[in-house]
């Protein structure tokens, strides 16, 4: 609204039921824009290119925990316990911040941390099964689980981020 130029001040319920009564018109102080009216062919919404599919891998799984005991240590000491045979906890994240290992216990932290669990060997694949195996365990040793994030590579390349120090 611009005094001296607009004509009436209306919120935006009102200023979309204006709207909506004038649709299909012309307008009447401004000029209409135009248009110029151009043929659409199919090709033109056809791929102009192939991309081969990227090879994706399941490389890992972030799992978000509920854990409001003090301090990420207690925490880091009882879920480093919980392993599979293909996955092991790497590290433990607050808030984005490295908690576990080489973390500072002067870190202000909430109450969901991630545990990023990875293969205990570079040459190990996972699969859904180990997943699951894991979340079994997690839920076993009593943690409460609130997200799972699988972790994927395509071509070789992560489709994650990685935190600080890894």
């Amino acid at each position: 609204f611009t005094d001296g130029k607009s004509k009436q001040k209306v919120g935006t319920q009102a200023f979309a039921e204006a709207v909506i009564q004038r649709l299909g018109q012309s307008p009447q102080v401004l000029p209409a824009p135009f248009y110029p009216k151009q043929e659409a062919s199919k090709e033109a919404f056809l791929p102009t290119e192939t991309k081969q599919k990227e090879k994706k891998e399941l490389c890992g799984v972030d799992v978000y925990l509920d854990w409001s005991p003090d301090g990420s240590e207690e925490l880091a000491q009882r879920i480093a316990k919980i392993q599979t045979p293909i996955l092991a906890l790497q590290m433990i994240t607050n808030r984005g911040v490295q908690v576990f290992p080489r973390g500072f216990s002067e870190t202000l932290c909430s109450d969901h941390f991630r545990c990023r669990f990875m293969p205990r060997l570079p040459s190990q694949k996972i699969q859904h099964p180990d997943v699951i195996a894991l979340l079994k365990a997690i839920e076993g040793a009593g943690f409460d689980f609130v997200q799972v994030e699988n972790l994927y590579s395509f071509d070789g390349v992560p489709g994650y981020a990685v935190s600080q120090g890894e």
